[in-house]
């Protein structure tokens, strides 16, 4: 039996399919050893490639992918955890529906659709409150044509938490750095934060 190395193997034994339907005298022999190849060579197929739908189902980034129309074709959970919106409900819409159900508020897709170039903005969900900043990827064929729109998201409100600690720890460095040492006695560090004991 012969392995499938790549779809194109596939595509050459259904071409041989159609050709013996039309050609056979004893069709339904040869239609039965032809089916028992290309079920076997789909298996083996299957077996040499990655599973990304695995691998993106087990990243913490969020995955949003819909098709060349603007149809939704695939979450992860992580955009299903950070965002609240079930893939059973979105799945099968386009983001012109969701958008005009006022589910999610980014122009980020349809703009990717007819721009066909990669686009970043911030993104809405209006259920749940969420924000983020939205990173669009067009994915085209060997030809150039769009086959896919995918989006990846930060959630703002961590950025913002994460950038105003950062703030607040460089400014209580900038404190420490400028003190002199007859200004303090000690430096405490409990619990991550520093306590000044001025005496």
């Amino acid at each position: 039996m012969e392995k499938v190395l790549c779809i194109e193997d596939l595509e050459r034994k259904l071409e041989q399919f159609q050709i013996i339907l039309t050609n056979s005298d004893n069709v339904k022999k040869d239609i039965l050893e032809l089916t028992e190849q290309m079920v076997e060579m789909v298996a083996n197929y299957k077996k040499t490639q990655i599973d990304f739908q695995l691998i993106c189902n087990h990243l913490n980034t969020t995955l949003f992918v819909t098709d060349d129309r603007g149809y939704v074709c695939y979450v992860n959970p992580s955009y299903e955890e950070r965002t609240g919106l079930k893939k059973e409900y979105i799945l099968g819409k386009t983001i012109f529906e969701l958008q005009k159900e006022n589910v999610i508020q980014c122009d980020v897709i349809p703009r990717m659709l007819k721009e066909e170039k990669p686009i970043n903005a911030i993104g809405y969900v209006v259920s749940t409150d969420y924000r983020g900043f939205v990173a669009g990827i067009p994915v085209k064929d060997e030809n150039g044509k769009l086959r896919y729109a995918i989006t990846t998201d930060w959630d703002v409100m961590s950025i913002m938490e994460m950038e105003n600690r950062l703030k607040q720890l460089q400014k209580e460095r900038f404190l420490i750095v400028q003190m002199k040492p007859d200004q303090c006695q000690y430096i405490l560090l409990m619990r991550r934060k520093f306590y000044i004991l001025v005496m």
